[in-house]
C-alpha cells in the first residue's frame, strides 16, 4: 500500500483589510476556518504574505500590540513574508512588530548594508513532518525602500535573482530538502514580471506562491500559485508518496476559501476585542 503525506498550506493575504467586523470576510472567520483544520488533526503549514503590518495602527502612541501579530500568533502561523511595504514609516517599527512576533518574517534580499547578510536573519525555515523536510524562503521585491532612514538604519535591498539564487543553492547544500516553497512579495508600483523571472532563472524551487499576477501555473520545474487581490485566505492541499529515499509531489490542489460560508470565531474576538473595537 502506497504511503503518502498530505500536507495543508493556508495562506492569508492582504488581511489588514480584515480586521474590521463590518466586512463580511474578516479575521474572526479566517481564524474560524484555520482551527477547523487545526482540530481535524491535518498537518498545516501557515503562511502570510505580509506587506501589510504598518497599516496597523496600535490603540496606543506605546508600540507594544498589533491586532495582526496577535492573531497570527495565537493560531500558530510559521512564517511571512516581508514586503517592501513592511519597511516603511519607519523599519524600526517593523523590528518591534518583529520582536512581538512569535513566526518568522522571511526575506532572503533585504540586507545589512555593511555585512550583506539577510537583516532579519536566516531567510528560510525549515518544516519537518513526518521524514519529510520543506523549506520555505521568503523573497521581497526588486526595488527601493521608500524610508529616509535606511541609510542610517544600514537597510538595504539586494537584487532579487542574485540572493534568492544564493541562499536556495545553501538550503539544498545544507538541509537536505525533499521541497522548497519560495514566498514572493512584489512591488505593485513596477513591471509584473518578477515571479516569472524568478522562476525561470532560478533552479531548486518547487512551489513559488505569489501575490503577482501571473497566468502560468507552471514553469520549467516548478509550479506557481498567483493569489489574487482579493482572496484574503486561500487553501493549497499537496500530496507526497514517500519512496525508499525520497518523496513525490503527486498531486497539487489550490482554492480560496469563500469565508462568508464560516461563522466568527467567538475566543478570537475576546482576545482581539480592543484592538477591533472602532
Amino acid at each position: 500500500m502506497e504511503s503518502k503525506i498530505n500536507i495543508h498550506i493556508i495562506t492569508t493575504n492582504q488581511i489588514d483589510s480584515t480586521l474590521s467586523l463590518k466586512n463580511h470576510v474578516n479575521i474572526l472567520k479566517i481564524s474560524r476556518y484555520i482551527k477547523m483544520l487545526q482540530q481535524s488533526s491535518m498537518q498545516t503549514i501557515l503562511l502570510d504574505l505580509g506587506n501589510h503590518f504598518l497599516k496597523v495602527q496600535p490603540k496606543t502612541t506605546h508600540f507594544h500590540r498589533n491586532a495582526l501579530v496577535t492573531a497570527l500568533n495565537i493560531l500558530n502561523f510559521d512564517a511571512s513574508c516581508i514586503g517592501l511595504n513592511d519597511l516603511i514609516d519607519p523599519s524600526r517599527k517593523f523590528n518591534q512588530i518583529q520582536s512581538l512576533s512569535q513566526f518568522r518574517h522571511l526575506s532572503a534580499n533585504v540586507i545589512h548594508t555593511v555585512t550583506k547578510e539577510p537583516y532579519y536573519g536566516t531567510p528560510y525555515i525549515i518544516k519537518q513532518i513526518g521524514q519529510l523536510k520543506i523549506g520555505i524562503i521568503g523573497i521581497s521585491a526588486n526595488g527601493k525602500i521608500d524610508n529616509d532612514m535606511t541609510s542610517e538604519e544600514c537597510i538595504e535591498v539586494e537584487d532579487t535573482i542574485s540572493a534568492c539564487k544564493r541562499w536556495i543553492r545553501y538550503m539544498h547544500d545544507h538541509e537536505s530538502l525533499d521541497f522548497v516553497i519560495a514566498l514572493h512579495q512584489p512591488q505593485f508600483d513596477y513591471e509584473q514580471t518578477e515571479a516569472y523571472n524568478i522562476v525561470k532563472s532560478i533552479e531548486g524551487i518547487d512551489l513559488l506562491i505569489t501575490t503577482e499576477s501571473i497566468v502560468s501555473t507552471n514553469i520549467e520545474d516548478t509550479k506557481i500559485i498567483s493569489i489574487q487581490p482579493n482572496e484574503y485566505l486561500g487553501h493549497i492541499q499537496l500530496v507526497f508518496k514517500e519512496r525508499t529515499n525520497s518523496f513525490e509531489l503527486k498531486q497539487m490542489h489550490s482554492k480560496a476559501i469563500d469565508l462568508s460560508m464560516y461563522q466568527e470565531d467567538i475566543q478570537m474576538y475576546d482576545t482581539l476585542y480592543y484592538d477591533l473595537k472602532s
